[in-house]
C-alpha cells in the first residue's frame, strides 16, 4: 500500500525519475545549517547519517487536488496532505487550529479515514508541568478532536496510529495519511492506551493508537521504552531493547487476533534517538532491522532516549 525510501542528496534525482509519479510525500530532514531542496516538505530534525530524504510511494499514479488551499495528493485507495501552523500563539491554540484545519477538510472528502499522523513539535520539551509544549500540544489536539474530529457510531472518538517527537525548529507540521479502505486501529496490551494516561503527563491525554490494521499492513506508531503508561529502563541499550519488546507484542498473533507480523516484515523505520553518543550502542540492537534511518531530537517525555516507528507487511 505504501512504503518508504530514504537516500541522500547524490541518490535524490535519480530515485525521483524512477519513482516520480509514485510520491506521496518528499521530506528533507534538514541538517542544521542546510539547505531546503526545491520540492521538499521540509522538516527540522537532524539526519544522524548522510540519508536525509524520504520518499513516501503509494503503488499506483499519484495525481493532486488543491482542497481548501492545501494539496492532497491521491494514490489509488490511500490520500495524503500536510498542515503547517506558524508557532505564533501558545501551543495548545497552534494545535488546535492545525488539527481544526485537519478536520475541516477531512469533512470533504468523506469516502477516506485516518490511517496515520505525523506530528512535528517545536522544542516539544520546553516548559515545565503543564505548560510543558508536549502537554500544550496534547490539550489542542484533544479538544480539536472532542469538537470536529472523526467518532464510532457510539460517539466515541476514533484515533489512529501516530507519532509525536520534537524538532528544532520550523512550524507545527501535522502530516496525514488517509485511506478509502477498511482500518482497524490497535493497542499493545504490554501498554496503557494513551487517550487513558493518568493525570501525571498531563491535564489533557495524548490521543493515538498504538498501530492501525489496513490492507495487509501494520503501520506502526511511534513506540518507546514504556510498560504500562510508565518509563522503563535508564540506558539506551536496555530502552532499545524494551523497545523491541514492545514491537513483537504489537504484532503478535495475541494481540492483533486474526494475523500476526514478524519483526524481520518491519520496513520503513524510523529511529528517533534524543542524544547522538547512544547512536553506536541503539545500532548493536537495532542491527538486525531492515535500513533504518537515524533521527536525532527531543523524544514526548525526558527520560525517554529512542522510539521507533515504521510499517510491517
Amino acid at each position: 500500500m505504501v512504503k518508504s525510501i530514504f537516500c541522500d542528496k547524490s541518490k535524490l534525482a535519480e530515485l525521483l525519475a524512477s519513482h516520480e509519479e509514485q510520491v506521496l510525500r518528499l521530506t528533507q530532514f534538514v541538517k542544521k545549517g542546510d539547505e531546503v531542496e526545491s520540492g521538499c516538505d521540509p522538516v527540522w530534525i537532524e539526519p544522524l547519517q548522510d540519508e536525509c530524504f524520504e520518499l513516501l510511494l503509494g503503488d499506483e499514479v499519484v495525481t493532486s487536488q488543491i482542497i481548501d488551499g492545501v494539496t492532497v495528493r491521491f494514490c489509488e485507495e490511500v490520500a495524503y496532505f500536510e498542515v503547517r501552523q506558524d508557532d505564533v500563539v501558545d501551543l495548545s491554540s497552534v494545535a488546535e487550529m492545525a488539527y481544526q484545519k485537519v478536520f475541516r477538510l477531512m469533512e470533504q472528502l468523506p469516502d477516506y479515514q485516518l490511517l496515520r499522523i505525523w506530528n512535528y513539535v517545536p522544542r516539544i520539551l520546553e516548559g515545565a508541568d503543564e505548560q510543558e509544549r508536549y502537554r500544550l500540544f496534547n490539550a489542542g489536539r484533544f479538544a480539536a478532536w472532542q469538537e470536529r474530529g472523526p467518532k464510532d457510531e457510539a460517539g466515541a472518538p476514533v484515533y489512529p496510529a501516530a507519532t509525536g517527537i520534537g524538532a528544532y525548529a520550523g512550524p507545527l507540521v501535522v502530516q496525514v495519511l488517509l485511506t478509502r479502505q477498511s482500518v482497524r486501529h490497535v493497542q499493545n496490551y504490554r501498554q496503557v492506551p494513551a487517550a487513558t494516561y493518568s493525570g501525571k503527563f498531563g491535564k489533557l491525554p495524548p490521543v493515538f493508537a498504538r498501530g492501525s490494521l489496513c490492507s495487509g499492513q501494520l503501520i506502526i506508531s511511534g513506540t518507546a521504552s514504556v510498560l504500562g503508561e510508565e518509563t522503563v529502563h535508564e540506558t539506551a541499550k536496555e530502552q532499545a531493547e524494551e523497545t523491541l519488546r514492545n514491537l513483537k507484542a504489537l504484532c503478535s498473533l495475541k494481540n492483533l487476533g486474526a494475523c500476526s507480523f514478524e519483526i524481520a516484515d518491519l520496513h520503513t523505520i524510523r529511529v528517533y534517538v534524543r542524544k547522538g553518543e547512544d547512536l553506536a550502542e541503539i545500532k548493536q540492537v537495532l542491527v538486525g532491522l531492515d535500513h533504518p534511518i537515524y533521527l536525532r531530537d527531543e523524544i514526548c517525555r525526558p527520560g525517554l532516549l529512542l522510539e521507533i516507528e515504521g510499517i510491517m507487511g
